[in-house]
């Protein structure tokens, strides 16, 4: 009665001009309902033998319908497959669960169970279940954007392909390494991958598939922002989409289109693209992820055009959506669940060969003496390895200890360098002030001499004796210049070395200008010290600061501290 009442709803819909892709859906539904129908009727009158493909088959039609029953259906299959040892039917449960997880978007239990599926499928060694279980595991690692290792998989599931000479199936792999590459940025490469694709569909025929890659190569020749190949390539798709009635595929190039004639800045077409999309979408039932890119793109088209107030709520209505559609997923943990897996690996070989030791052990009965021996033996060695491991230890705290003693001898030294560095400069300092003093005596000395009334020649006569006294004192004032000099030379040799090194255009009275500051002199004192006036310290300083090229703000003194 129901396959009667099946192709009753199909002709119904075909002559009434009425068929569409989502005519197609309900009639899918329906078959699919049958198909479960007939299954769980079998199921009630199966022996426990017959019922394990059942199970499986029944786990499987459930895939999109509801993920939950296929989860219980494919755990009660891989119980019943490991009681019977029926590896075949164990490895199809793994991939039943990997899908019931992975439409429930729980990545890492899919892994999981894609990863045993597929370590058992690889032993019994059957091509095509192989190929299917790499291909689901490829493109769960996309679901999550890990690029690197959708890749991986694909390009294995590549490689077996082009084993079998398949060009549909090899044709099939390039537009799926073609989508990785475009999610990896790499849309050239993409581009490439996308036309061996094309290449080998159009002989084939299936609109549906070339129409696929078209929008693909559409997409990446946006990306790259050629935009009027990107124009024709999104044209002939939504065409052939067109004529096959997908609308959801429709809505999704339009969307693009739209995107396209809004780069191009045509606005009317870009307007009239999302207005079709968006009369389409309305009627699919699962539409977020086209209504999210719609926003989107509506947004854009209205800040364009100048409208603030709608570029901004469809902005905020594509955030919304987007918040509420996606999840976020982290590699680490895939990566932890697949050590675990490995983990769990190794403990079942472990228990393996714990099961072969202990049947090796009773025949290891008649050797209780040598093992004894062999037991001796060891625990003399293990004497002898610990009495030499004391040994090291004791040599290795000496050599430790020997160190620690050396380096605090070595601490207390450089302690010692540095305070006789800090005293020296300490005393070239006060050597400096002290030849800034007595360059002070000099000056008042000249404007003493200056101020004598030689009028009065009793008492410039007098005055004179006086200064001339003073003056001889001072004549040992070169003696103290060339002693500073000296000091300051031999304090600041390494100083001057690095300042060579950096600057080596610096003339002699800018480098010893350079250590004078280093010595934090003022220019008062500097000016002393080299019987020159303050103002041509100053233009010396000015002439230094352009040399070692300081900009506006920055200290000249704390630079050269830092030389």
């Amino acid at each position: 009665m129901k396959k009667i009442s099946i192709i009753s709803v199909f002709c119904f819909l075909l002559f009434s001009g009425n068929y569409t892709a989502e005519c197609q859906n309900v009639i899918d539904k329906l078959y699919t309902q049958q198909t479960i129908d007939s299954l769980r009727k079998q199921l009630a009158q199966a022996s426990d033998k017959d019922k394990l493909p059942l199970l499986n088959a029944l786990a499987e039609s459930y895939w999109q319908i509801d993920p939950d029953l296929t989860i219980e259906y494919a755990n009660q299959a891989l119980k019943l497959a490991e009681a019977n040892g029926d590896k075949k039917n164990e490895g199809y449960a793994y991939i039943n669960l990997c899908q019931g997880y992975l439409y429930k978007d729980v990545y890492d239990k899919a892994l999981e169970f894609g990863l045993k599926s597929l370590d058992i499928r690889e032993k019994l060694e059957d091509v095509n279940d192989v190929i299917y279980t790499l291909r689901t595991i490829g493109w769960l690692y996309y679901d999550i954007k890990n690029s690197d290792m959708a890749q991986h998989y694909h390009e294995k599931v590549l490689a077996l392909h082009l084993e079998l000479k398949n060009p549909e199936r090899i044709a099939y792999s390039y537009n799926s390494l073609g989508l990785i590459d475009a999610q990896k940025g790499e849309h050239q490469k993409a581009l490439s991958d996308y036309k061996k694709s094309l290449k080998l569909k159009e002989p084939i025929g299936n609109k549906e598939r070339i129409s696929e890659t078209l929008k693909n190569m559409g997409t990446s020749y946006e990306a790259i922002d050629h935009d009027e190949l990107a124009l024709s390539y999104l044209s002939r798709s939504l065409r052939i989409f067109d004529e096959i009635d997908d609308q959801y595929r429709m809505a999704e190039v339009l969307n693009k289109l739209a995107l396209v004639y809004l780069k191009l800045s045509d606005y009317g077409n870009s307007e009239q693209s999302l207005h079709r999309a968006k009369s389409i979408i309305n009627e699919i039932i699962d539409n977020k992820e086209l209504l999210m890119e719609h926003y989107l793109v509506s947004s854009d088209l209205y800040a364009q055009l100048g409208n603030d107030k709608n570029a901004f709520q469809y902005f905020q209505l594509h955030t919304d959506l987007k918040n509420d559609i996606l999840s976020q997923k982290k590699n680490h943990e895939l990566a932890e669940m697949r050590v675990s897996y490995e983990a769990e690996k190794r403990e079942n070989e472990i228990k393996l060969l714990e099961r072969e030791k202990e049947i090796v052990n009773v025949k290891r009965q008649a050797l209780t003496v040598g093992i004894i021996l062999i037991a001796i033996i060891a625990i003399l060695i293990i004497a002898r390895l610990k009495s030499n491991q004391r040994k090291r230890r004791a040599i290795y705290e000496a050599k430790e200890a020997l160190a620690a003693e050396k380096l605090k001898n070595e601490h207390l030294i450089q302690e010692k360098l540095k305070d006789e560095l800090q005293f020296k400069s300490q005393e070239l300092i006060n050597f400096g002030l002290h030849i800034s003093q007595k360059n002070e005596i000099y000056k008042k000395f000249i404007r003493q001499l200056q101020e004598l009334d030689f009028m009065n020649r009793n008492d410039a006569s007098k005055k004179i004796k006086s200064l001339i006294r003073y003056f001889g004192q001072q004549l040992r004032f070169n003696d103290t210049i060339d002693d500073y000099e000296s000091s300051l030379n031999q304090l600041n040799e390494d100083f001057f070395f690095h300042l060579h090194n950096k600057f080596p255009n610096l003339t002699d009275n800018e480098k010893r200008l350079a250590a004078q500051l280093r010595l934090k002199l003022s220019s008062k004192a500097i000016s002393d010290l080299n019987n020159v006036s303050i103002k041509s310290v100053e233009i010396s300083r000015y002439r230094l600061r352009k040399k070692l090229n300081l900009k506006n703000g920055e200290s000249l003194t704390e630079f050269i501290q830092a030389i």
